[in-house]
């Protein structure tokens, strides 16, 4: 109810006419759009000549709301940026779990994110699924007969075969 006018630069005598809300209401909310917009990474500056307050005046009205929340801006923006990373991360392995097989490009495309975010969110499973990345070595194809004659090379070394062994 409050933060539309804030952010129109409405003053607070008129926001309180408007809305029938207390001044102290107001004023915190005011003050709470500040926040947000201070986390959201805007400057003392343009926050206040938003408000028409000076960046002084700002920055201390901030102060005071994060006192009163125990919170400080740093902090909540930390927390923000930690929050959207998790749903970034999150977001691409769903991509890549529902379009298994897909480029590293196609994958961004889908997510709407770039590749570099794409790679950089990638977990173990998410480079096997995502094709053209892994090892980076082309497969080799072996014939059914080629296999087996290496297993029991393979065997003939060490019972039970273990991976560690095979390898």
């Amino acid at each position: 109810l409050v933060w539309p006018p804030v952010s129109d630069g409405s003053s607070v005598d008129r926001i309180v006419e408007s809305t029938g809300l207390s001044e102290a209401a107001v004023r915190e909310a005011r003050n709470a759009w500040m926040v947000e917009q201070r986390i959201a990474g805007a400057s003392n500056r343009a926050i206040g000549e938003t408000v028409g307050m000076s960046a002084e005046a700002v920055r201390r009205s901030i102060k005071r709301a994060c006192k009163r929340d125990g919170e400080s801006v740093q902090e909540k923006r930390a927390r923000r940026q930690a929050d959207k990373a998790k749903d970034l991360k999150e977001k691409i392995r769903e991509t890549i779990l529902e379009n298994p097989g897909s480029s590293l490009d196609e994958i961004a495309q889908i997510a709407s994110v770039r590749p570099v975010e794409v790679r950089r969110n990638l977990t173990r499973l998410g480079t096997k699924l995502v094709l053209g990345l892994g090892t980076g070595a082309k497969p080799r194809t072996w014939s059914d007969e080629r296999l087996l004659q290496a297993l029991r090379i393979a065997s003939t070394k060490s019972t039970p075969l273990t991976t560690a062994s095979y390898n």
